[in-house]
């Protein structure tokens, strides 16, 4: 909260504007406040004008290039997480944090998020193959852009999936 604050009042300065408070109360409140739902919505919004109002692309072969991309997080263990997100067989309540996994579609041309999923970490369709499949309708993939991913995004049905949508 106070690098953000303190980030705010940097601009401000910057801009000729009186700084405002340094107290980070009211951002903390506000952001706790804030739908996850909006986060995500932001993150796919900024990406996506981010990369029309860009250079020209990096293309291969007049093709965009997507990158993905997938990690896992650990989260605070709170009531609301750990009913979204269960701590896993081996953890105890009280001494461990619930792990999420996440997938993000990248552009290459300018290195933004373009789409994401999070899941639990375990349980069916939350692998990132899975997650990756679950973005397949998202207008950040269109038919003819190539899908860059490690080698776990290589199996044989997930390579034929991809190619069967162009």
């Amino acid at each position: 909260c106070q690098q953000a604050v303190s980030g705010l009042i940097a601009q401000r300065v910057a801009a000729g504007e009186p700084p405002s408070s340094a107290d980070t109360g009211a951002y903390c409140k506000a952001r706790q406040r804030l739908p996850e739902a909006a986060c995500w919505d932001l993150q796919r919004q900024t990406g996506r004008v981010v990369e029309e109002h860009a250079p020209p692309p990096t293309l291969c072969r007049g093709r965009r290039i997507r990158i993905v991309d997938g990690s896992t997080l650990k989260i605070a263990e709170t009531a609301a997480n750990c009913a979204e997100y269960p701590l896993q067989a081996t953890q105890r309540p009280g001494t461990s944090y619930p792990v999420v996994r996440i997938v993000v579609l990248f552009s290459l041309a300018v290195g933004t998020v373009l789409e994401g999923a999070i899941s639990p970490y375990q349980g069916k369709g939350t692998g990132e193959t899975g997650m990756l499949r679950s973005l397949a309708g998202s207008p950040a993939l269109s038919a003819g852009d190539v899908l860059l991913g490690d080698r776990y995004f290589a199996g044989y049905w997930d390579l034929a999936f991809w190619l069967m949508r162009g």
